[in-house]
């Protein structure tokens, strides 16, 4: 008698990793495709010192005219995205910009008679820093908005915009600090920027005066959370601002409301930048449902400056995302990865995911299912 084992194998599911679409070093990549260049990385920060330059020589000669005051030149510090090496070429151009955040500190003397405050009115410094970049505006064919509350903005192109917001720091703080620095690098480096005092560095506003703001508390915290959860989390904040700038053609969440829920939301679980985008996807709606707060002061609810109809939007637009991301995860096969990728691009990242068939890997899972034994008999 002889017994002869069957076996039968049925593909059950898929597992499709896609993160070699997202993130490569040496290829195309969709990370690579929303990269500024390098030709706007330069002009940026040519653009950047050549406002520090005229900023460092008019504006005191100004503000002395305007105060009879006798200021010091200011110092600068580099801040948001462009600091945080999170910021990406916009996808729509007009109206979205890349811009650079450009800290300009006044070193100024506090008055203590009621609290502590700057001894010149922050509406002087706006009118002094306008009429100083006029003329440099002027001269660069740049466009000069002084309608921002809390900085002055320079349109340098189409693609980029610099902010410069004013802060005020005591001068005898600022006189610590100074001692054999080179002006046009200080406060760009991690020791110069922990330095200065947290309590006491006001941000200029142009209707509700001198506030409490010191950016340097968000830029600590969110160096601290990139080196304890890796790179792929500051790789993942660049893929979601861009899904939003594709589905936004103005507004949507802010970075930092992103950055913030990113950063909450992400666990170092998987090697492929695609696991972890999904993993970070299926929770980012629910967050807008939530009261999140800037990290650095419990007081700013980001969330409330979004407003619930915003939160709304945002939940609804990233439900929707998230739920054709799956799907199309869901029916992938092997033949059909070329259809994955073009769902990928119209639903979900746009155009910039580049099309590339083999950073895609597709595993199928098989079941195998044993016949009975069929018999037969020796003669």
């Amino acid at each position: 008698m002889v017994h002869k084992l069957n076996w039968s194998k049925k593909v059950v599911s898929m597992t499709v990793h896609f993160g070699g679409l997202l993130y490569r070093e040496d290829n195309e990549c969709y990370l690579s495709n929303i990269s500024l260049s390098q030709r706007d990385v330069d002009l940026i920060r040519m653009s950047r010192d050549e406002i520090r330059s005229h900023l460092k020589i008019s504006y005191p000669q100004i503000l002395e005219q305007m105060t009879r005051k006798h200021p010091k030149a200011p110092r600068f510090f580099t801040q948001g995205l462009f600091k945080y090496r999170t910021l990406n070429k916009p996808d729509k151009v007009p109206p979205q910009q890349a811009d650079i955040d450009d800290g300009c500190y006044l070193p100024m003397e506090y008055i203590t008679d009621i609290g502590k405050r700057p001894e010149i009115a922050s509406k002087c410094v706006f009118q002094a820093a306008d009429t100083a970049l006029k003329s440099l505006c002027v001269k660069k064919n740049w466009e000069l908005i002084t309608t921002k509350e809390t900085c002055v903005r320079i349109v340098i192109n189409k693609t980029i915009h610099v902010d410069i917001p004013f802060y005020a720091i005591p001068q005898s703080k600022f006189s610590e600090l100074e001692v054999a620095r080179d002006s046009s690098r200080f406060m760009d480096s991690a020791r110069d920027w922990s330095e200065l005092p947290t309590d006491e560095v006001l941000l200029a506003h142009r209707k509700d005066g001198w506030i409490q703001s010191d950016p340097k508390r968000v830029s600590e915290w969110f160096t601290q959370c990139v080196q304890n959860k890796g790179e792929q989390l500051r790789r993942l904040i660049r893929y979601i601002k861009a899904i939003r700038d594709h589905h936004w053609v103005a507004g949507g969440p802010s970075s930092l409301l992103l950055m913030v829920i990113a950063s909450e939301i992400y666990e170092p679980n998987s090697y492929d930048d695609g696991d972890a985008l999904r993993a970070l996807m299926m929770q980012l709606p629910d967050y807008f449902k939530m009261n999140i707060c800037n990290p650095c002061d419990a007081g700013e609810s980001l969330t409330d400056r979004l407003g619930r109809e915003g939160c709304d939007e945002a939940y609804i637009y990233f439900k929707k995302i998230n739920k054709d991301l799956e799907q199309a995860c869901r029916i992938v096969t092997k033949d059909t990865k070329l259809e994955f990728i073009l769902s990928l691009q119209e639903k979900v990242f746009g155009p910039r995911l580049p099309i590339d068939m083999s950073a895609v890997t597709v595993s199928e899972h098989y079941k195998i299912d044993g016949a009975p034994f069929s018999r037969t008999k020796a003669g």
